[in-house]
């Protein structure tokens, strides 16, 4: 069954109850990569919590995502190991009239800005259920929930997201120069490269030749050169 984007759906199946505890009134999963316990964004054991970035599945697959940032202790049913697109996911169930969040009320910390803004933006490992935009509005809740001001300018974040974002079928290519011109035309999610990559971020011959990678800047520089001098390039050179 295909996956659909469907907040109100979700939502209408969501309550939360006057302690703060958020209870389902439909079987429902949550999924977060499995990597979150190597940034310390998960801890699973006797009790489990979980960052505040990650998507709630209904039994239909429609789905819809959370972008708090915070750590929030979840009450699943049972827990399992499952890859999509062959990368390793925790799933959590959760039956019918259940606790899902034992409490929507968290501690404002924000040291789980950095560990979310590397594996995201920095390594470019987005889970599935974000697409563009989400990545772009991906610190729009930090000041509240984490006390920190990354996002205090918006136009940085969506920048970077711009940057790490590249069409599926061209890496080399922006997704945004991507998208086609006819609105119906289907759209294809983008890849992701890491921020730092030598074979993909770096726009110029110079930048890719003159890293610490000089073996990887040679090979990108040869595969794709560049086609035009950039500035940076004319101040060397002259």
């Amino acid at each position: 069954m295909a996956r659909r984007r469907d907040p109100q759906a979700v939502k209408a199946c969501l309550q939360t109850l006057p302690n703060g505890a958020v209870v389902t009134t439909a079987p429902c999963r949550i999924q977060i990569p499995e990597r979150y316990i190597d940034r310390e964004l998960a801890v699973i054991g006797i009790e489990v919590y979980i960052y505040g970035i990650y998507a709630i599945l209904l039994e239909d697959d429609r789905y819809a995502i959370s972008l708090t940032h915070a750590m929030l202790k979840i009450t699943p049913f049972k827990s399992l190991k499952i890859k999509i697109d062959g990368v390793p996911y925790y799933e959590f169930y959760f039956p019918a009239n259940s606790m899902v969040i034992a409490t929507t009320e968290t501690i404002v910390r924000n040291q789980y800005i950095y560990p979310v803004f590397d594996e995201f933006l920095v390594q470019g490992k987005v889970p599935w259920f974000m697409d563009y935009n989400d990545v772009g509005y991906l610190f729009d809740t930090a000041k509240t929930f984490a006390g920190s001001t990354i996002a205090a300018s918006l136009d940085t974040i969506e920048l970077l997201a711009s940057i790490v974002a590249r069409s599926k079928n061209d890496r080399v290519m922006y997704y945004r120069n991507s998208l086609p011109e006819d609105p119906k035309a289907a759209i294809v999610p983008p890849a992701y490269i890491p921020f730092k990559s030598v074979y993909y971020a770096a726009t110029n011959t110079l930048n890719k030749m003159a890293g610490n990678y000089f073996q990887d800047g040679v090979v990108s520089a040869l595969v794709t050169p560049t086609d035009e001098v950039q500035h940076l390039e004319q101040l060397i050179r002259a």
